[in-house]
């Protein structure tokens, strides 16, 4: 738990400050007292206790994708409770049978994707939907001594199955076939290009807080006035900085209060 919160918090609290304290006083369309005021602004910071607040007052009105300010942000609640689940599968000593986590696997695709019948459902339910995704991760490391003996025969396998799953008309089924086992081996795969990226840091985390505001705030820029190839390029420049930013000033050293052991 503590891991996890010194991952995910640090983080998730700079960029929630920077968000409500300086980037929604620059481009709100509010006077400075009347945006400090408004209930929006303190209601933004529910987003630490993981109810995600989206909207800050007079900010990003006329964007294109208007008032959003960081909608990256509501898959984190998502991935904790999963991270709650496991917890408590832990403690209960269920994770010492892999063999059940499998089955929870199988019920619950089986549940989701046959009974409720998500494909044609209109309403999803996102922790369901993206459990399916995060036990697959799961069973894909309880298991990886077998898949990993034969990940080329694993890797046709599941891409057969899911082509079958497209050809039925079940385009989610084919995505949770085949996207988990694929994510796995390309982001554990070992190269030198990924040696020598990892020398500038870990920016994944960061990346993914702060693209969206720096995206909206170049919309909010440029209103338009350029390319897509010239915005997004501003984008990814801009919000690599701050992942960089990030990792070096918030995350890294978060992270140097992580156990280095593990006690019973």
């Amino acid at each position: 738990m503590k891991r996890r919160f010194l991952r995910i918090w640090p983080g998730l609290i700079a960029v929630t400050v920077l968000g409500a304290f300086v980037l929604g006083p620059l481009v709100t369309n509010l006077s400075a007292s009347d945006y400090f005021r408004a209930g929006e602004t303190a209601h933004y910071f529910k987003t630490l206790l993981l109810n995600i607040k989206y909207y800050l007052p007079g900010v990003f009105i006329n964007n294109p994708y208007p008032r959003a300010v960081n909608g990256s942000l509501w898959t984190i609640p998502v991935e904790v409770h999963w991270y709650v689940v496991i917890l408590v599968a832990g403690v209960v000593g269920l994770l010492r049978f892999r063999h059940f986590v499998f089955a929870a696997l199988v019920v619950l695709a089986i549940y989701y994707l046959g009974i409720y019948g998500a494909e044609s459902n209109p309403k999803r339910i996102y922790f369901q939907e993206f459990g399916l995704f995060f036990l697959y991760g799961a069973c894909l490391h309880l298991y990886q001594e077998q898949w990993r003996k034969h990940v080329a025969l694993t890797a046709l396998f599941l891409i057969c199955s899911a082509l079958i799953a497209l050809f039925f008309g079940h385009p989610l089924v084919a995505l949770w076939l085949v996207l988990p086992f694929l994510v796995i081996v390309f982001g554990t795969a070992s190269t030198p290009v990924i040696r020598r990226f990892g020398r500038f840091g870990d920016l994944s985390y960061g990346i993914y807080i702060y693209a969206f505001p720096v995206q909206q705030t170049v919309a909010w820029l440029t209103s338009a006035r350029y390319s897509l190839t010239a915005t997004l390029g501003l984008s990814a420049a801009i919000t690599t900085l701050f992942a960089f930013a990030s990792w070096h000033l918030i995350e890294r050293p978060a992270l140097s209060f992580k156990p280095r052991q593990s006690g019973r």
